[in-house]
């Protein structure tokens, strides 16, 4: 690795020894390093110490004042800049070293600036993974009169997204709130989006940067189709992966499954595995037994991302109609298991599904009607179902990689 540049990634999203959360991003890693082209350092910012987790070694970086950066932001970068600088002076990392720093989400992007104020040719990025990449969600049900605060943090986080040197958008969807927020059409369906963005009626939209659209991918190696074992089971399965949060929707699967069993539409040996925790969970357990669905229903804890492809294998359809989803891993996940799944119309999967195919494969938000049927149909038609784009993240990286490195070298 000595002497390739360094491709930093900061983060406050990466699996740690405690908690295999935010997989995705170190897939991504793991997927740039295997490119050759860099020496990857991941810097983890809401994490005391250094560790190696499954192969990728860690950088414990953890910032400071995050609670207050809206209000005196200039002090915030100016202290985390000095515990970004020790502690890669400490691991003996030359900031002339560092030729890309990716920032995972807007609230870690000062680290990046600050890096590139001691070395311009440094080349600022930053991703964002939902359909929130302004952080406004942050101001939501706190004390917040006149929406002072969402129009601080928006503020604040515009100046940041504009002095970056690039974004990275994970879909269409993403990238359309990037460019035209608060004025954007996609997003309002969520309620707390809605009020948030009634509080920027004034402000104006960011300065745009240029966009590189990178789908979250999906390592082959692990989610695939298993040794070509057989299909052919009893009874019809149907899982879902999410926290149990509002816009997942996972109430809305509950009562559509309600539906389907009052018609006796998917048979008598039917079931539902859902694995997640959060505060929903209680409410869809009152629907499924108020409805008369629990013996069908089992909730599982969540499990190591090594071990989701057995449990996408086991499925004949995976369901999740979230209705503010940036893109969602568990989706290509599942397809690359060989396990079609069904979401919601007008989120990040539309980028993949062809216009004609819809009908099959996406939802209406907060219809379980609409659901019902496209779950019902899929029962008894067995649609394959076809993606209009690659999955593997070692396509999408490779290509990623390119196109970055050429702009960089248009820009020198």
């Amino acid at each position: 690795m000595a002497g390739l540049p360094v491709y930093l990634v900061i983060t406050s999203y990466f699996p740690t020894p405690e908690s295999w959360r935010c997989a995705f991003v170190y897939d991504q890693v793991r997927a740039i390093q295997r490119t050759g082209r860099y020496r990857v350092v991941v810097l983890n910012t809401l994490y005391p110490n250094d560790y190696v987790y499954q192969g990728v070694e860690v950088l414990g970086c953890p910032s400071l004042w995050r609670k207050g950066t809206f209000l005196c932001p200039w002090l915030y970068e100016r202290v985390n800049a000095r515990i970004i600088e020790g502690v890669l002076a400490r691991h003996a990392i030359d900031v002339g070293s560092i030729a890309v720093a990716h920032c995972h989400m807007v609230t870690v992007a000062a680290f990046g600036l600050a890096l590139k104020r001691r070395n311009p040719r440094i080349r600022v990025l930053c991703q964002s993974h939902d359909p929130d990449p302004y952080k406004l969600l942050l101001t939501y049900a706190r004390k917040n009169p006149f929406g002072i605060k969402t129009k601080l943090y928006f503020a604040y986080h515009r100046s940041l997204m504009e002095a970056v040197d690039a974004w990275v958008s994970i879909s269409d969807f993403v990238s359309e709130v990037l460019c035209d927020c608060p004025r954007q059409t996609r997003g309002r369906d969520y309620p707390p989006m809605r009020q948030a963005t009634s509080y920027l009626r004034h402000s104006r939209v960011a300065n745009r940067r240029p966009i590189f659209r990178l789908h979250n991918g999906v390592d082959c190696s692990l989610f695939n189709r298993g040794g070509g074992e057989s299909r052919q089971r009893e009874g019809f399965t149907i899982g879902c992966i999410g926290n149990f949060i509002d816009w997942k929707g996972q109430d809305d699967l509950f009562r559509a499954l309600v539906l389907l069993e009052r018609e006796k539409a998917l048979g008598e040996n039917w079931r539902l595995r859902c694995v997640g925790s959060g505060r929903s969970q209680k409410a869809c357990r009152a629907i499924a037994e108020v409805g008369g669905i629990m013996g069908h229903v089992s909730f599982e804890t969540e499990v190591d991302h090594t071990q989701l492809p057995d449990f996408y294998r086991s499925l004949d359809l995976f369901v999740l109609p979230s209705y503010f989803e940036g893109f969602g891993c568990v989706f290509t996940e599942a397809w690359a298991c060989g396990t079609p799944f069904i979401t919601c119309e007008g989120q990040g999967m539309d980028d993949l599904i062809a216009a004609e195919d819809r009908p099959l494969w996406l939802c209406k938000p907060r219809d379980p009607e609409d659901l019902a049927a496209k779950i019902a149909n899929y029962f008894r038609t067995r649609p394959e179902q076809r993606l209009s784009g690659p999955v593997d993240i070692d396509l999408l990286i490779p290509r990623f990689l390119d196109d970055l490195e050429s702009w960089r070298a248009e820009r020198r």
